[in-house]
């Protein structure tokens, strides 16, 4: 078996980084601005923002994360890698998101402050509150079990 290394450069020094599930590109997430480092040679600035980013959450093709809010109703912002393009969406939970998880069928899982999983589709203000008790959750690989 073969090994293949690829040095890169990691920017900004003080980020948060993640790798997308292709493990093709590594993300970093700053206080307000997202890069893409796939092009090893140069990072690309992808999004910016004048409020917090937090809680990033990485799919094969899609990114979301929240951005703070001032009211119960948080904004979720959904970056799609493919295209492009960027979409916010309010959601409202009982508590502040503290946790985003992509599952496989494309929806997402929240967690929020007390506790409660909620389960979320693209564009749908209304998560579906799934549980309480929930730290933290993932999906199984047919999206009809979830680990909590």
């Amino acid at each position: 078996m073969e090994i293949s290394t690829t040095t890169i450069t990691l920017y900004p020094k003080n980020a948060t980084y993640r790798i997308n599930e292709r493990n093709d590109n590594i993300l970093s997430f700053t206080k307000n601005e997202i890069y893409s480092l796939q092009n090893k040679n140069k990072p690309a600035r992808i999004y910016a923002s004048t409020s917090t980013i937090a809680h990033p959450a990485i799919s094969k093709d899609k990114i979301a994360w929240t951005e703070e809010s001032t009211s119960s109703t948080q904004k979720l912002v959904i970056y799609t890698q493919s295209n492009g393009k960027t979409a916010s969406y309010p959601v409202a939970t009982e508590a502040g998101i503290i946790a985003l998880r992509w599952q496989p069928d494309g929806k997402i899982l929240i967690v929020d402050n007390e506790e409660n999983l909620y389960l979320y589709s693209e564009g749908d203000p209304n998560a579906s509150k799934l549980t309480t008790k929930a730290k933290l959750a993932a999906a199984s690989p047919d999206s009809k079990k979830i680990a909590i």
